[in-house]
C-alpha cells in the first residue's frame, strides 16, 4: 500500500485509476490483437502491461490509454521486423536461441 503522497511500491501492480481507463485499455488490446493478428494474444497481453507499466506513476490520466497503445504498437511492428528478418536470413530468432 502506498503511503498518502507517497509512490507505490516498485513491486506493485499498475493501477487502472478509473473504470474508463480500465475499459480503454481492454479496447487498446482488442485492437492491437486485430491489427496483429499473427502474434501471440499472450504477447500483446504483455506488451500492453508492460507499456502501461511504464507511465505507473503519469500524474495525467486521460491520455494514458493513447499513450499506451502507441507504445504497444512501436513494440509489435519491432518485433514483427525482427522476426521477418531473422526468418528471411535463416538465423534462428531470439526465441530459437539457447543462451548458454
Amino acid at each position: 500500500m502506498k503511503a498518502l503522497g507517497g509512490p507505490e511500491p516498485e513491486d506493485s501492480e499498475p493501477a487502472c485509476h478509473s473504470p474508463a481507463e480500465r475499459t480503454a485499455l481492454h479496447r487498446v488490446t482488442e485492437r492491437l490483437k486485430a491489427s496483429f493478428p499473427t502474434v501471440d494474444h499472450d504477447t500483446v497481453d504483455a506488451l500492453v502491461r508492460t507499456a502501461h507499466e511504464a507511465l505507473r506513476h503519469a500524474r495525467v490520466r486521460a491520455r494514458a490509454p493513447v499513450l499506451v497503445e502507441r507504445g504497444a504498437r512501436i513494440a509489435l511492428a519491432v518485433t514483427m521486423a525482427e522476426t521477418k528478418s531473422d526468418r528471411s536470413s535463416g538465423t534462428p530468432g531470439r526465441a530459437d536461441t539457447d543462451p548458454v
